[in-house]
């Protein structure tokens, strides 16, 4: 049996449209608004698939995925096939262009996914968090979908948080138990894979299937808003490696706590006054 899990609300509120399109590809399937059912429900729901004769198709964003993962996280599941219908789709930018068409099939990248926790909540990711001025990208990009649903710029926005918008902080950064601080810190994201914000490689070595199941600590630092806004022209294509405002960390334990709270966001869902995180592999 075949079926087809949709966000509709994903890539504002298009999400329904790309569903309908990817059935008339793959011919009969049953149609599920994953919106409409509760966690607990769907993870009931795939314990009870047929693991050799089932499919399952899921249409939606990074947010959308990220959901699914922690859902179905432990569980043997059937063929599960990912078409990317999000404003950033970063998880199939980072599986490469073919997968970045659609169609991927996606059981091997749910295992192994490293544990965020934000205050007493703790949940699974598939890609990134990104926190600090990244962090307030996603703030503001949520504002810009509530009131429309106009192509959003991820990079303008960026630009304008580098600009004015944000203040850097100071942070305390403990990476496998070493710890470290900065001054001056920008963005403090930590990655699975290789790109977050619709196409930014920020931790351009990151194999998100690498045998000890590390992730990337990207730590970017500087004092001059002219430094940053040079930084951030270079980080599309993972040049800003080179920096000398740039420390990347391979880990397994790390542990961010900013001087003063800002915006979070985990596979570009956001989380508003967080003052730090933690992630275990």
């Amino acid at each position: 049996m075949r079926y087809l899990l949709y966000n509709p609300l994903s890539n504002n509120n298009r999400g329904k449209q790309r569903a309908d399109g990817l059935l008339i590809e793959i011919g009969e399937a049953e149609l599920i608004d994953v919106t409409a059912i509760k966690d607990e429900s769907l993870r009931v729901w795939f314990e009870n698939r047929d693991i050799d004769n089932d499919e399952i198709y899921l249409v939606g964003g990074d947010g959308t995925l990220q959901r699914f993962a922690n859902i179905v996280y432990g569980l043997n599941l059937p063929p599960i096939y990912f078409y990317g219908a999000g404003t950033g789709n970063d998880f199939l930018r980072d599986l490469g262009p073919e997968a970045a068409k659609g169609g991927a099939k996606i059981n091997q990248y749910l295992k192994d996914l490293p544990l965020l926790t934000i205050g007493d909540k703790s949940l699974r990711f598939v890609n990134g968090i990104g926190y600090g001025l990244d962090g307030m990208v996603c703030e503001l990009a949520d504002k810009i979908k509530e009131k429309s649903d106009r192509k959003i710029s991820y990079t303008m926005l960026a630009l304008k948080c580098c600009a004015y918008a944000y203040k850097a902080r100071k942070a305390t950064v403990t990476v496998d138990g070493l710890k470290k601080e900065y001054e001056g810190v920008w963005i403090c994201p930590t990655m699975k894979g290789r790109y977050y914000g619709g196409g930014m490689m920020v931790a351009p070595n990151q194999d998100r299937l690498n045998g000890e199941h590390t992730v990337s600590l990207v730590v970017g630092h500087c004092r001059s808003r002219l430094k940053l806004l040079a930084l951030l022209t270079t980080i599309k294509k993972g040049k800003h490696t080179k920096s000398s405002a740039v420390e990347i960390f391979n880990a397994k334990s790390v542990k961010v706590e900013f001087s003063k709270p800002c915006a979070l966001q985990v596979d570009g869902e956001t989380y508003l006054n967080v003052s730090g995180y933690q992630v275990e592999v």
